[in-house]
Formats: C-alpha cells, sequence, structure tokens
C-alpha cells in the first residue's frame, strides 16, 4: 500500500506542486488517485482527472477532483478544449498517470511550456 503513495509523492515532488496550481492527472486508476490527494495535500487548487471509466472518474470526485472528463472516443482537440475550459487555461503541470499513447499526446498539447 505504501509504494502507490511513495510514487505520487516522487511525481509530485519533481513536478514541483505548490499551492495555487492547476493540475492534470491522466488516468484515474491507483496511482492516478493517490497522486490526486498528494496534489491536494502539496496545496494545487484546481485538479481535473481524465479516463476512459465513468466509475472511476466518480471515485476521484468524491476524493476532491474539482473537474472530471471522461475521454472515452474523444479526439485530442476536443479533450484539449474541455480541458482548458474547466481549468480556465492550460494546467500548470500534468500528471500522465495511465501509460496510454492517446493520453501522453494530449498531456504534451495541453500543458504550459514546462510543465
Amino acid at each position: 500500500m505504501i509504494e502507490p503513495l511513495a510514487v505520487a509523492v516522487h511525481a509530485c515532488r519533481r513536478a514541483e506542486i505548490t499551492a495555487g496550481q492547476s493540475v492534470l492527472i491522466c488516468g484515474a486508476g491507483a496511482i492516478g488517485l493517490v497522486n490526486l490527494l498528494t496534489c491536494k495535500a502539496m496545496g494545487a487548487s484546481k485538479i481535473c482527472v481524465t479516463d476512459i471509466s465513468e466509475k472511476r472518474l466518480e471515485i476521484a470526485k468524491k476524493l476532491g477532483a474539482t473537474h472530471q472528463i471522461c475521454v472515452k472516443d474523444m479526439d485530442t482537440e476536443t479533450a484539449v478544449e474541455q480541458i482548458r475550459s474547466k481549468l480556465e487555461g492550460s494546467p500548470d503541470v500534468t500528471l500522465e498517470c495511465s501509460g496510454a499513447e492517446v493520453s501522453i499526446r494530449l498531456a504534451i498539447k495541453v500543458t504550459k511550456s514546462g510543465g
């Protein structure tokens, strides 16, 4: 049970998550959800979680994600628009927790430079 938390703390430290930042988390599996909790603990103010499972996104909502987007059958450009709309701009930092190629592409396109 400690390994997912250690991964999340390490990722959030490397990403330099700080108070007031907006964060996109791609993937609402075990690692994504623990990253969500870690981002909240480090002070991120807006956290958007994407996934292809509505059930996982409901869990993310219960854990405090400010926004959830189901990207199943959604093209990358539409996902970029929805994320920017919900976060009122591009996320400061993105944590890619799914490993899916389309999710990695989305993260690159939507995130602010250096995030």
